[in-house]
């Protein structure tokens, strides 16, 4: 994705003259296309930087609408959308307008996702607001066939977010290959991704994620499980805690704050006082959390530190293949 330097005085005669083509579109707007495309023949680069700063005052108006249209006709949509200038409610308005001048402007823009040069050029984060933002305005569903594509993407964290989203709907079997992964940021998002599923194979696969040599991906999974009832995570969080790496410490202290459980409240004020400050700013986080939000609701009362029992039960319950990951992490 690269693009020809425009020089300064074609960039300053675009931004002049854009805004007032837009603004008289709808007095006349068979001229004001004309000369639109004539600045877009002209140089695009200068085009397009002027249309960044018009896009930003997304109005609705007919001439805002024609130009999100002709940068969609012209593969420039999805680059204008990753730009920092444009604000997320700016964006979201644009994904608006796109979708009323062509309905399936998301999927032409999904398309664009798994362009390398784009989490390249723009960083992962620009990559994630466009999956974000096509997932609001259509639904994941929609996106998910461009979203698999981005599984197998160079940079790790498009992967592992893309595993996040994914692997829902791919189920427990899909994800338990992304366990087996070197990366640990993949192997904890499809460890959260299994937290969406139920049954005994997610319960297989959650405990056996709990035993990861990964802190983020151990503690993930203890989220999970005590999402899913088992009322030892609780005491696995509070050992994790104890535990002598400040990356465990600090992994178990983000972990009991999404549980939203006032359990916690001594354990983190004690990190809070007394670990290091790479512990104590996700202690302090995690109390706040819990002091504005209800705890999560555990119907159930399952042990952790039953793991053998457990799993020698689940194993009855599953297929081969899920058997033998039980058989490999005891």
């Amino acid at each position: 994705m690269t693009h020809d330097e425009p020089t300064e005085g074609a960039v300053a005669a675009a931004k002049a003259v854009l805004p007032g083509l837009l603004r008289r579109f709808d007095r006349d707007p068979d001229e004001s296309r004309r000369r639109i495309r004539q600045l877009l023949e002209r140089d695009v680069e200068a085009f397009y930087r002027a249309a960044i700063e018009s896009l930003g005052a997304a109005d609705g108006s007919a001439g805002e609408r024609y130009l999100v249209s002709t940068l969609l006709r012209h593969d420039l949509l999805l680059r204008a959308l990753c730009e920092p200038t444009l604000s997320a409610p700016q964006a979201h308005a644009v994904i608006r307008m796109a979708a009323e001048v062509n309905p399936g402007s998301s999927c032409l823009l999904a398309r664009g996702l798994s362009d390398e040069k784009l989490a390249e050029n723009f960083g992962p984060q620009a990559l994630f607001r466009m999956i974000d933002l096509l997932s609001s305005a259509c639904g994941t569903e929609r996106i998910l066939p461009f979203l698999r594509l981005l599984v197998r993407h160079p940079d790790p964290h498009v992967r592992s977010k893309a595993v996040l989203l994914v692997g829902p709907y791919e189920g427990p079997g899909w994800l338990q290959a992304r366990l087996s992964e070197p990366d640990a940021r993949v192997r904890a998002s499809a460890t959260e991704a299994l937290g969406a599923l139920r049954g005994p194979a997610v319960e297989a696969l959650l405990l056996a994620a709990a035993g990861d040599d990964n802190n983020r991906v151990a503690a993930t999974a203890l989220v999970e499980l005590y999402r899913h009832g088992y009322a030892d995570s609780a005491e696995a969080l509070v050992r994790m805690a104890n535990h002598a790496s400040p990356r465990f410490q600090a992994s178990a202290a983000w972990a009991m704050g999404m549980t939203g459980d006032p359990e916690f409240v001594p354990t983190l004020a004690h990190m809070l006082a007394n670990a290091e400050p790479s512990v104590r700013k996700p202690a302090f986080a995690a109390l706040k959390r819990i002091r504005s939000s209800p705890p999560t609701a555990n119907p159930q009362r399952l042990r952790l530190s039953d793991h053998a029992e457990r799993r020698k039960a689940l194993a009855a319950e599953l297929p081969d293949w899920q058997r033998m990951l039980l058989q490999s992490r005891r």
